[in-house]
């Protein structure tokens, strides 16, 4: 049986061996490598050192820039970098950063915004106040591609303290940007991760499942900054009307939650206050010369609640586009070729561009076409040597059999970037193919002395310490790499089994872990409610 789509995603616990720090800070990313400078200088200038802090990069396979090397300038060793295998968008990339925080907090910090000076000092006083305390936050400034402010949120409270109205007040309208806020680990494992059903809501979502089983401080200074741009994500949904149809139906279905005597109230509340956002957008909207994503914010808020201004407003907009030659929309460029045919162009002008054939050896690879990717990275290698280079001709090699030449270019491409977590899996995963157990446990090691968090290297090692008949070594990783990433289970009674292994070895707090993840995803498990039972009351 396959492990099907789960809504909210759950989260798994963090190992009670693990040494924790107090602090994961999260960021993802995605074609904002510019914006990632800022956003990584604003955390290191106030971060503890690594025993209090972990502070990782979840990148979403960025395509027009390179965050890594972003990391590599500015982290110089203090944040890790993670690339997703493929885009998954925004939703399961912040869910990835959930699944690969360590700390007992986690801060999930877009790779466009960033905080102000003395957010995780002021957050933490809040965090500790209280083990009552599931989330903390702050006011936020908006801000736009150039770093102005245009806006501040709104004051909760005039001191630091318990937000007492947050759960009423959040069901009306999300007034939490995610910069502002950090949650305790402890909540997404108690209330799964951000839940995909809502793509542009997930955040209003989460906030409300996290105040309805734990209290949330207030810190009244600004204190982080929410960047609001065309490139961003939430734009792209607001050109639509996405964002407003999205949240129409998370009011809907949040009804049930709220509670009975005011449920009918709040709702109307909120579908009014939804109408009015979407006027607000729609105002910015034609700021901007764009008269279809108005129209389409205004018809989405008379959707959600009918208010007289916005139906004279949508008349007026379509009138004004009528007597346009063409509206907003169209005068913009179709959209350009794909990356490919780009990178041609570019070589047709130039036969030896060196990102050309490097971004063309990528992308062949990535579509199986092994010879032209293959002719693509020489060419590369010839103009410039660089580890991607001899990683990418790894690949291929070892996509066609050929383990030794794969051998020989990973091992190249650790000479030139030996603290490439990556390469190191690599040339472990060669090594194990080739029987060389011991070398291989080697190469995993290194890759999780520098990536921690390297689900996929958790796997491969599990199998090598089963290999060296080492089990107890080996159901560990294999809880590890779960943890990190669900998806390495293709089936679900992976878990079972996995649970009633860690039995064995007197885990219990992992293994009732496995046990309630795979009774989320089908309750009447028999196996699965035994295995409960038996490590409940061991």
């Amino acid at each position: 049986m396959n492990t099907p789509d789960l809504y909210p995603p759950p989260v798994l616990p963090v190992p009670t061996d693990f040494r924790r720090p107090f602090w994961s800070v999260m960021i993802p990313t995605f074609n904002c490598a510019d914006y990632l400078v800022e956003t990584l200088k604003s955390v290191l200038q106030q971060a503890p050192g690594p025993e209090e802090m972990h502070i990782e990069v979840i990148d979403d396979c960025s395509t027009k820039d390179d965050p890594e090397k972003v990391v590599r300038e500015i982290g110089k060793g203090r944040v890790q970098f993670y690339r997703q295998p493929k885009n998954g968008g925004a939703i399961p990339n912040f869910n990835t950063c959930v699944h690969r925080s360590i700390g007992y907090w986690v801060h999930v910090l877009h790779g466009d915004d960033y905080v102000l000076p003395g957010f995780y000092e002021a957050l933490r006083a809040g965090c500790e106040s209280s083990p009552e305390i599931g989330a903390a936050h702050c006011r936020n400034a908006y801000v736009d591609e150039y770093g102005k402010w245009t806006a501040i949120s709104f004051q909760h409270r005039p001191t630091p303290g318990i937000n007492v109205h947050f759960l009423h007040n959040q069901a009306v309208i999300n007034q939490i940007m995610t910069p502002s806020i950090v949650v305790k680990r402890e909540v997404y494992e108690r209330v799964g991760a951000f839940n995909p059903k809502y793509p542009h809501s997930a955040d209003w979502d989460m906030w409300n499942r996290a105040g309805r089983y734990y209290q949330v401080w207030c810190e009244p200074k600004v204190l982080a900054c929410y960047r609001e741009h065309t490139a961003s994500d939430t734009s792209k949904l607001k050109k639509t009307g996405a964002n407003i149809r999205d949240g129409h139906q998370y009011i809907r279905n949040q009804y049930e939650h709220l509670p009975p005597q005011e449920g009918e109230e709040i709702t109307r509340q909120a579908l009014k206050q939804h109408a009015y956002y979407a006027n607000w957008i729609a105002e910015r909207m034609l700021g901007f010369g764009d008269l279809d994503a108005a129209i389409a914010q205004l018809e989405e808020g008379l959707n959600c609640y009918y208010l007289p201004e916005l139906a004279l407003k949508k008349q007026k907009v379509e009138r004004l586009k009528q007597i346009n030659f063409v509206s907003s929309s169209t005068l913009e460029s179709k959209q350009t070729e794909n990356l490919i045919k780009h990178y041609q162009q570019v070589l047709s002008l130039n036969p030896e561009d060196w990102e050309a054939h490097t971004r063309l050896g990528e992308f062949y690879y990535i579509q199986n076409d092994l010879e032209k990717s293959l002719y693509h990275s020489k060419n590369a290698l010839r103009i410039r040597p660089d580890a991607n280079i001899y990683k990418n001709l790894g690949d291929v090699m070892q996509q066609q059999g050929n383990l030794e030449s794969a051998f020989q270019f990973y091992s190249k491409a650790k000479e030139l970037r030996w603290d490439w977590a990556e390469i190191h899996g690599c040339l472990g995963t060669i090594l194990s193919k080739r029987g060389r157990w011991k070398q291989a446990l080697e190469e995993y090691i290194v890759a999780l002395t520098i990536q921690p968090n390297f689900a996929l290297v958790y796997w491969h090692l599990h199998q090598v310490w089963q290999e060296m008949e080492r089990p107890k070594e080996a159901v560990s990783c294999l809880y590890q790499a779960f943890r990190l990433d669900v998806r390495l289970a293709t089936q679900i009674e992976e878990f079972v089994k996995l649970g009633n292994q860690l039995l064995v070895y007197d885990k219990l707090s992992e293994a009732i872990s496995c046990f309630q993840y795979v009774l989320q995803v089908n309750p009447n498990l028999e196996e699965a409610q035994r295995g409960l039972a038996k490590a409940s009351t061991t």
